[in-house]
């Protein structure tokens, strides 16, 4: 007997334990046309483009522009992996067209998740069966603003927005309405009928009270826009739907699976937690320079001056901290917000000087800020009429995130430590921030029963027994 390791041929070991294997799309046509599936699936996209017209052969114009084209190659695939239908398509190269010459407006709706997830839920409660519909080819009535093309096809700019008008017409026509929240869903409301349509480009969701209406309507859709019925929902938006006897399970495991295909990770090993629960502490980290920042808005009720109040932080130790009113009135508070941003990132230049002579080698210093309006103008340096007078100078900023001297970051207004120096806070908040500062009361105060803020000055104390004391902390307290 001749074993497979005599003859070499071993057998292949196998890494996942999967339905399916996983299949590399091509991405040129020589690859493609290789695979009789790809052969195939070519020959009658192309076959279907005839068939519409889309095109017709006439000599080239001198004053046109030729658009190209090229093929784009898809998998589609059931709900357990396997593969369904090998698609491919003929698209033109969109991205040679000229704004206003051969195109205007773009714009589709994509369906909003919350409206997927609302639509489910309302056919589990009245038990609706959720059918599935595909448009094997999309075709509008619609003219290219190219000569050579007539009926619109795949990959123009305009291509989505006219496939989407045609649909809504034709549903507009059958007496549905359209969402004013959600331009993609579509329900009629007509002689105790209720029916629902959900659109996401040529993938189409129907659910209702009338199945025997909901049958009629889906052969009028396969007859107008060559769809074919899916069956039951399965697969949308990336998710596998599968019915249980109370309910839908979702899953990804098929988007998953391509992940890890792509990163080469797919024979790795499974865990419980995807991400190391701890993570080795940086040496350096107590020495790591850090910034908070805040503003309140037209806080003076005398001249609606706005006041600025930051800290800056090495480690967990307050290091330097200062409390000013702004010279000029802000007209919003993203403007109050922005001064304040400045005024911070001047001390914090000078500090990572100091740093400098002290051999503490700094990283872009992370400055947080809760305001989201500020951060953009932070780091979109442009213009708006609400914007545009503010000085050139505080605008040196955007300067010292390009040289990564400093880094904005987005804090939630409950981590906000600049608090402390801006707003008028309850007795409990104060206490949190202030510990948070690591300013605590003094020696013979900080374990006695009280709770209450002491009224005792605070002093600057870096004694060895209050670090003896609090060993977590690894710089010194400040109290």
């Amino acid at each position: 007997m001749v074993t497979r390791l005599q003859t070499g041929t071993l057998k292949p070991r196998i890494l996942l334990d999967l339905p399916h294997t996983v299949h590399p799309t091509p991405t040129c046509f020589s690859t493609a046309n290789k695979d009789l599936n790809w052969r195939q699936a070519m020959s009658t996209e192309f076959c279907a483009l005839q068939a519409q017209g889309t095109w017709s052969l006439v000599p080239l114009p001198s004053d046109q522009q030729v658009i190209g084209c090229k093929w784009i190659y898809k998998l589609k695939h059931h709900a357990d992996g396997t593969i369904a239908r090998y698609k491919a398509r003929l698209v033109a190269q969109g991205f040679k067209q000229a704004y206003g010459i051969d195109y205007f407006e773009t714009f589709s709706p994509d369906v909003k998740h919350t409206t997927n997830w609302l639509f489910l839920l309302v056919a589990l409660h009245y038990d609706w069966s959720i059918h599935q519909l595909d448009v094997l080819k999309i075709q509008t009535s619609h003219i290219m603003c190219a000569s050579c093309a007539k009926p619109s096809i795949y990959g123009i700019k305009q291509a989505p927005r006219l496939w989407f008008a045609t649909l809504s017409n034709y549903l507009l026509a059958q007496q549905f309405t359209v969402s004013s929240a959600d331009p993609s869903f579509f329900y009629l409301h007509q002689n105790g009928i209720l029916v629902y349509i959900l659109v996401y480009v040529d993938d189409i969701l129907v659910n209702g009270s009338d199945q025997h209406y909901i049958s009629s309507l889906i052969e009028k859709l396969a007859q107008r826009f060559q769809t074919r019925t899916l069956g039951s929902l399965s697969k949308f938006l990336g998710t596998e739907f599968y019915r249980t006897t109370d309910g839908y399970h979702l899953t990804q495991k098929s988007y998953i699976t391509e992940l890890l295909h792509a990163a080469s990770m797919s024979n790795c090993k499974p865990l419980q937690t995807p991400l190391p629960s701890k993570y080795p502490t940086d040496p350096n980290l107590h020495l790591t320079l850090s910034a908070y920042f805040d503003s309140d808005w037209a806080g003076d009720h005398l001249d609606r001056k706005s006041t600025t109040g930051y800290c800056l932080l090495l480690g967990a130790a307050l290091l330097a901290w200062s409390i000013k009113k702004q010279t000029t009135v802000a007209r919003s508070s993203t403007e109050a917000e922005y001064r304040s941003m400045a005024t911070a990132a001047t001390d914090i230049i000078w500090t990572r000087r100091l740093c400098e002579d002290f051999l503490l080698p700094q990283q872009p210093t992370v400055l947080f800020c809760n305001n989201v309006s500020a951060m953009s103008i932070a780091c979109n340096p442009i213009f708006h009429a609400q914007t545009k007078h503010i000085e050139i100078d505080h605008h040196f900023i955007c300067d010292c995130i390009q040289a990564n001297h400093i880094a904005v970051h987005h804090v939630s207004t409950v981590d906000q430590l600049a608090d402390i120096f801006t707003k008028l806070l309850s007795s409990a908040r104060m206490l949190e921030l202030r510990n948070k500062l690591q300013v605590v009361p003094p020696f013979s105060l900080r374990y006695g029963v009280k709770t209450t803020m002491s009224t005792t000055p605070l002093t600057l104390c870096s004694s060895p027994e209050i670090q003896k004391l609090s060993p977590r902390h690894s710089a010194p307290l400040i109290a």
